[in-house]
């Protein structure tokens, strides 16, 4: 749906990006306890809080391998997905 709005590189980009900042909220939800209410409750404190963990990243290096850990698992599935979804449109 993505590539019929944009260029197909861009999309992948996009798509990339997306996939990145979820795994980093799974990081978020699992280790700093946030719960997706409290982006609407308390944004600032959040934004806080990552900014923090994003200045320190050199320090968190569980932030950074278990983000790109989460990642790599879901483009894994993604293209599993992708792949799977396509060959049934060739059908």
């Amino acid at each position: 749906m993505l590539q019929k709005a944009c260029n197909g590189w861009l999309a992948w980009g996009i798509i990339f990006i997306l996939l990145w900042l979820a795994s980093v909220g799974v990081y978020i939800g699992r280790f700093a306890r946030w719960n997706s209410w409290d982006a609407m409750l308390k944004p600032l404190v959040i934004l806080t809080d990552v900014w923090k963990w994003v200045s320190l990243a050199g320090e968190r290096q569980h932030l950074l391998s278990f983000s790109w850990l989460v990642f790599g698992i879901t483009v894994i599935f993604y293209l599993m997905m992708y792949i799977s979804l396509s060959e049934e449109k060739d059908l």
